[in-house]
């Protein structure tokens, strides 16, 4: 498993805000990583990312 980027205090959202992320094309399986506050990780492989619009997370 291979994550891209590590988190920085640029990559921090507050609370009810989002981002979009752009994946070059061709590219649909990915894997997704989610780190929340308190350190806790969230995280779906495998992820068609070329049929998928949207990620909402608690």
């Amino acid at each position: 498993m291979a994550f891209l980027r590590k988190p920085t205090a640029e990559s921090v959202l507050p609370p009810g805000l989002s981002f979009i992320v752009r994946l070059p094309d061709g590219q649909c399986a990915n894997a997704i990583r989610i780190v929340l506050d308190g350190g806790r990780n969230i995280d779906r492989m495998q992820i068609n990312t070329c049929t998928l619009t949207d990620i909402n997370t608690p």
